[in-house]
This record gives structure tokens, C-alpha cells and sequence, in this order.
């Protein structure tokens, strides 16, 4: 069977077609670094909690059960694209929540800064 260059599900260069999504991606690959990103961004919301205590908690209490979502797929949905998709998005949804919620605190941060410090 041939491939057709002009087939978009043969483009190695799509999205969809890449390795990390594959049927064979290993769980440690996307684990690993989302633990990380995962503990950089509890440490950060423990860092912000006297500046606004429920959005911090409500980071860290994210942060902690998209991880665990991630740890359940890992053990329940068998190697296939289907748990690596799950990945991307447990993972997208891990980034994105940390990015808002930490922007949403920083924004509280300095609403409630004296107007001295701001340069005002």
C-alpha cells in the first residue's frame, strides 16, 4: 500500500500525528513533566495565599485533582491515542487553571496595593 502525499492523516507534521500521541506513548511522558509543572504551581498558590487565601486554595486544590485525573487515567484507560488525548487536555487544563488563577491573584495583588507603591 502506498502513501498518499496529499493525505492530511499522513502528515507528519500535524498535530495529531505527533509521537507523543501516539498509541504507544508511555504515561511517564506525560507525568513527569506535568508533576512538575504541577508542584512549581502548588508552591506558587502556598506562596499567594496571605495575598488571596480562596483563589489560592482553589489553585492548589485544582492543581491537586487534575493530577490525581491524570494518575486515574494512567491506571484505568489503557495505552492507546484515547489516554494520550486525555493526557494533552489533563494537561492543558493544568497550565491554563495555574496561568488564570495565578493572573487572577496577581490582579488582587495589586487592586489592593497602596497607591505609594504602584507609582500613582
Amino acid at each position: 500500500m502506498t502513501q498518499d502525499p496529499d493525505d492530511p492523516n499522513q502528515d507528519p507534521t500535524r498535530v495529531r500525528n505527533q509521537p507523543a500521541l501516539g498509541a504507544n506513548a508511555g504515561a511517564a511522558r506525560w507525568l513527569i513533566p506535568s508533576g512538575i509543572m504541577g508542584v512549581v504551581a502548588v508552591v506558587l498558590f502556598a506562596l499567594a495565599i496571605p495575598i488571596a487565601p480562596a483563589v489560592a486554595w482553589i489553585g492548589i486544590a485544582l492543581q491537586v485533582g487534575l493530577f490525581v485525573a491524570m494518575c486515574v487515567t494512567a491506571g484505568v484507560v489503557g495505552p492507546g491515542r484515547y489516554r494520550s488525548f486525555t493526557f494533552a487536555w489533563l494537561t492543558i487544563a493544568l497550565a491554563a487553571s495555574a496561568l488564570v488563577l495565578l493572573i487572577v491573584i496577581l490582579v488582587i495583588a495589586w487592586a489592593g496595593a497602596p497607591q505609594s507603591a504602584t507609582g500613582g
